[in-house]
């Protein structure tokens, strides 16, 4: 698998320091765990806020420590 984003955020014109992606697994492969955990967060949070659903910051962030604390990224449904 190739790493698209880092070739965007090397690509004339685009700051990369503004630059996301939602790609879970590119994130992590590019920019370490840490940053996929947190876009993990993000896109639960903007999903259920899209939903009119909202869940404390903190039940988010555990859901994120438990996605990835292996540096695996399972489904959870």
């Amino acid at each position: 698998m190739t790493a698209r984003l880092t070739t965007y955020t090397n690509t004339s014109g685009i700051v990369g320091e503004y630059t996301s992606s939602n790609h879970v697994t590119e994130v992590a492969q590019v920019l370490g765990i840490e940053a996929a955990r947190r876009t993990i967060v993000n896109e639960i949070q903007h999903t259920m806020s899209a939903h009119g659903m909202s869940i404390d910051p903190r039940h988010v962030m555990l859901l994120g420590d438990v996605m990835t604390y292996k540096a695996r990224f399972p489904h959870i449904t």
